[in-house]
C-alpha cells in the first residue's frame, strides 16, 4: 500500500513538471507569434500613362538644377531712349519707347545711357526679376546698345533767346524712302509740329509759320512729298504761334511724322489727308529752351 502511493506521488510529479514545461514553451511562442512584424504589401503607385514619373520640384515651380546656376534670357529690342519722368512706377533710369509707348524701363552699369537720349537704338539685356511693379513695364538691365540709323531731327541749339530763330534739321539716315505731308495751316514751310512741355506731359501746340503770313508760298504743295535716303530737310522757326504772337518761355521739342512704307503713286496724289495704306510713325527731337 505504501509503494503505491509512492509510485503515484512521482507520477504525479512528472506529470506536473510536463504540464510546467509545455506552458512555458507555448507562451514563448505566443510572444514569439506577436511580436514579429507582418509583412505589408508596398503601396500601388499611380499609373503614369507612359509618361516618365515627375520630378520634384525646387520651390520656385521649376524643377531642380542640380545646383547649376540658370542663365537669364537674353533680350533684344528697339526704339528710342527717353529719361525717366516721374510716374506711379519709379524703377529704372531710363524708358525705351516705341510711338510714345513705354516698352521697357532701363537701368545699366555697362552703357551710359545719356548718350543714346532721343535717339533710336537697339539694347540687348536681361530682364530683372521681381518685376513689372505698379503697373509699370518690365525692367531691362541693359548690357549692349547700337544706334539705329533711321529718321532724326535736331535743333542747332538746346537754348535759345526770345525771339531767337530756331534752325531744325531733319534726316532720313535710314536705307529707305518715306513720305511726308507738310502742316497744311502752315504751307510748305513746317513739315513738323511743335510740342511744348506742360508739367510731366507734352501737349502740340498751334503755330504759324512766316508762310502763314506770305501769299506768295501758299500755293506749295502741301504733300505727299518724298525724303531719300540721305536727304535732309531744313527750316527755320522765327518762334511765333501766329504772324506777330511771341511764344512763351519754356521747353520744346519737335515731332516729325513720316509714313511707311513709301508708295510711288501716293505722289500723283495732291492735298489728301494721309498716305493710303502706309503706317504713320513719328520722331521727335532734343528738348530745347526758350527763355
Amino acid at each position: 500500500m505504501t509503494k503505491s502511493k509512492t509510485h503515484y506521488k512521482k507520477g504525479m510529479g512528472s506529470l506536473l513538471g510536463l504540464l510546467i514545461i509545455v506552458i512555458l514553451l507555448g507562451g514563448g511562442m505566443a510572444a514569439f507569434v506577436m511580436t514579429k512584424p507582418s509583412e505589408q504589401p508596398p503601396p500601388e503607385q499611380p499609373p503614369t500613362n507612359g509618361q516618365p514619373p515627375t520630378t520634384p520640384e525646387n520651390g520656385n515651380g521649376q524643377p531642380p538644377t542640380n545646383g547649376q546656376p540658370q542663365i537669364p534670357e537674353t533680350i533684344k529690342a528697339i526704339g528710342t531712349i527717353e529719361k525717366l519722368e516721374i510716374s506711379a512706377w519709379m524703377y529704372g533710369t531710363h524708358t525705351l519707347s516705341e510711338n510714345e509707348k513705354i516698352k521697357y524701363a532701363l537701368a545699366s552699369e555697362a552703357v551710359d545711357l545719356n548718350q543714346y537720349l532721343n535717339k533710336t537704338v537697339e539694347v540687348e539685356g536681361t530682364l530683372k526679376e521681381g518685376y513689372p511693379v505698379d503697373g509699370g513695364p518690365p525692367y531691362l538691365i541693359v548690357k549692349k546698345m547700337r544706334i539705329i540709323e533711321s529718321i532724326t531731327v535736331i535743333t542747332d541749339k538746346s537754348e535759345y533767346a526770345t525771339g531767337e530763330i530756331i534752325n531744325i534739321t531733319i534726316k532720313n539716315g535710314s536705307p529707305d524712302t518715306v513720305s511726308y505731308w507738310n502742316r497744311v495751316n502752315n504751307a510748305a514751310l513746317f513739315p513738323f509740329s511743335i510740342e511744348n512741355k506742360i508739367a510731366e506731359s507734352w501737349e502740340e501746340i498751334a503755330v504759324k509759320s512766316v508762310c502763314a503770313c506770305d501769299i506768295s508760298c501758299l500755293y506749295e504743295t502741301p504733300g505727299p512729298l518724298e525724303l531719300n535716303p540721305g536727304e535732309t530737310i531744313e527750316r527755320p522757326w522765327t518762334q511765333y504761334k501766329e504772324c506777330d504772337e511771341q511764344i512763351e518761355e519754356g521747353t520744346y521739342r519737335i515731332r516729325f511724322d513720316y509714313y511707311h512704307p513709301f508708295n510711288p503713286e501716293d505722289l500723283e496724289i495732291q492735298s489728301i489727308p494721309i498716305p493710303p495704306d502706309a503706317e504713320k510713325l513719328s520722331v521727335y527731337s532734343n528738348e530745347f529752351e526758350i527763355k
